[in-house]
């Protein structure tokens, strides 16, 4: 079930999605690819190709054999002044991949053996790293328990298996959350507040970056959650 962050820099209207950084070889990026990066992570990461895991779980690229290992040996992820390196071609390494991904990623991405996104390094990225750690497992466990307790009348279509909740969260300058809103509904009452309630079991998240606050001094953030289910097995 995949979660997405979207990281609103202050006085900016611009958005890009924060991804979790999966063990994909790191690459350098050529100078025409260094602005061509609509995702945010641990490290700077340009491929020629760009890709998404075709199994859900917690984000990590497995790959045949030991080519990941040898191929992160490579030259590290920093983006220089000069802009030199090449990016990683993925259409040249081996397929059967298990990877998987948590990230709710685009449609327009093709699905692969790897996650394989183009990536600018994000200075925060431990912070995202460090609530969603916390908020996946309280958000999965309120879905499972939602999914065992739905009647078929607190599903608007038989019919759909893929649920969309989205919020916006307010946290204040120790790391609590202060407001939680509901911008998308799923359609299932349920499943928006697992998303709702999630955020605030894990509650607080420490070490807010100071720069990351706005002129009110609190910090939002947009997520957005994914539910793929089926609804014929209800009985009720």
């Amino acid at each position: 079930m995949p979660i997405e962050i979207s990281f609103n820099k202050p006085n900016s209207s611009q958005k890009k999605q924060l991804i979790d950084e999966p063990n994909s070889p790191p690459q350098d990026p050529l100078k025409e690819l260094r602005d061509k990066a609509t995702h945010l992570s641990k490290t700077t990461r340009r491929f020629l190709e760009q890709t998404k895991a075709r199994n859900i779980g917690e984000t990590k690229n497995l790959m045949p054999g030991s080519i990941l290992p040898d191929l992160a040996k490579r030259k590290n992820t920093q983006i220089d002044a000069s802009g030199e390196g090449e990016p990683l071609d993925t259409r040249f390494l081996p397929r059967g991949g298990r990877s998987t991904t948590d990230d709710l990623l685009p449609d327009d991405i093709q699905l692969g053996d790897m996650t394989a996104l183009n990536a600018d390094a994000h200075l925060y990225y431990s912070f995202f790293e460090r609530i969603k750690s916390k908020l996946r497992y309280h958000w999965i466990q309120r879905i499972r328990n939602s999914i065992y307790e739905l009647t078929r009348s607190e599903v608007p279509d038989m019919t759909r298996n893929i649920w969309n909740t989205q919020i916006e969260v307010v946290i204040d300058k120790n790391g609590h959350v202060v407001k939680s809103t509901l911008t998308r509904s799923s359609g299932i009452r349920r499943f928006d507040q697992a998303a709702l309630q999630a955020f605030r079991a894990g509650s607080p998240y420490p070490n807010p970056p100071e720069e990351m606050k706005e002129a009110d001094g609190f910090i939002y953030l947009d997520y957005a959650f994914q539910v793929y289910w089926h609804p014929g097995p209800i009985k009720r």
